[in-house]
C-alpha cells in the first residue's frame, strides 16, 4: 500500500526523494542508489526497476489471495498490475530497443540488463517484443550495464520464460561465473564476481545472495519448485541429476536431451 498510494498521473511511482531513503537496486554504475546519508532530496524520478518490482508483487499478492481462497483480493491485485504494466511502456526507447531505467523530466536514461530482466519478469513486455529482447538480453550490449551476482536470477528467470533456448545458456552462464570462484580455490561462493579485491578490497568471499545456482538445479534442473511443487525438469545438458537417495521412478531421476 505504501508503494500503490504513491502512484501519480503517468501511473508510476516515483522513486522515494527524501534523505532517509537509499534507492538501491545493485552494486552497479547507476544503480547503486548514490550517496548513502544524503543533506539534500533527489528530482522526481521513475525508476523502472522499482515499477517492475511493484508490479511483480502484484502478481505474487494475487496469488497469495487465490491460495487463501479470496477471488477478490486477487481481482483486485490482477486488474491494479494491468494498470501498472501499461504504464510501464514508458520506459520503452524505439531507438535503443531496449527499456530505460529512468524516467526524468529531460527523458529517458540507463541501460541495464536487470531493467530489461525485471520488465520482462513483471510481465509487462509484449509477446510481439520478448524474443528480440531477450536476445540482446543474453548478448548484454555494449551501453547496458550488465547485472551483478546479486540480480543474475532475475536475469535468468527472464531468459528462461523461453526455456528450451536458453536452459542450456543459463546453466554454461552459472558454470562460467561461479565455476571460475571454484577454479580460484573458493570454498564458499563470493559476494560479487571480483571477490575480495572489490569495495576497496572489502568484498565479501561468503555471500549468501550469491547461491542462485542452487536455485536453478532445484527449480530446472530437478523441477522442484520453492512451494514443493514437481514439474519436468528443462533439458539444460544435464544428465542423471536427482536428488540423493531418490529411486529411478522419480521425477528428479534424469534429464534428457
Amino acid at each position: 500500500r505504501c508503494f500503490w498510494r504513491r502512484r501519480e498521473e503517468n501511473g508510476l511511482v516515483p522513486r522515494f526523494d527524501g534523505n532517509a531513503y537509499w534507492n538501491f537496486y545493485e552494486w552497479s554504475e547507476g544503480l547503486d542508489g548514490g550517496v548513502i546519508g544524503r543533506n539534500s532530496g533527489l528530482p522526481k524520478t521513475y525508476d523502472a526497476p522499482l515499477n517492475a518490482l511493484l508490479s511483480a508483487a502484484l502478481a505474487d499478492t494475487a496469488g497469495l489471495y487465490e491460495r487463501l481462497g479470496e477471488p477478490d483480493g486477487a481481482s483486485r491485485c490482477r486488474a491494479a498490475q494491468k494498470s501498472l504494466n501499461a504504464a510501464l511502456e514508458q520506459f520503452w526507447d524505439a531507438g535503443e530497443e531496449a527499456y530505460a531505467t529512468y524516467l526524468t523530466d529531460t527523458g529517458r536514461c540507463h541501460y541495464s540488463s536487470l531493467s530489461q530482466s525485471l520488465l520482462v519478469l513483471s510481465g509487462a513486455v509484449p509477446e510481439s517484443r520478448l524474443d528480440a529482447l531477450l536476445h540482446k538480453l543474453s548478448l548484454t550490449p555494449d551501453g547496458w550495464v550488465p547485472v551483478t551476482l546479486s540480480c543474475t536470477l532475475f536475469k535468468y528467470e527472464a531468459l528462461l520464460r523461453r526455456p528450451r533456448t536458453y536452459a542450456t545458456w543459463v546453466r554454461e552462464d552459472i558454470g562460467r561465473i561461479w565455476g571460475g570462484m571454484l577454479y580460484a580455490g573458493a570454498t564458499s561462493f563470493w559476494e560479487t564476481a571480483r571477490g575480495g579485491w572489490d569495495f576497496d578490497r572489502a568484498g565479501s568471499l561468503c555471500h549468501g545472495w550469491s547461491a542462485v545456482p542452487l536455485y536453478f538445479y532445484y527449480r530446472y534442473v530437478l523441477g522442484i519448485r520453492p512451494d514443493g511443487r514437481r514439474e519436468e525438469p528443462l533439458p539444460c545438458g544435464l544428465y542423471e541429476a536427482r536428488l540423493s537417495g531418490e529411486g529411478p521412478d522419480t521425477l528428479s531421476q534424469a534429464l534428457t536431451l
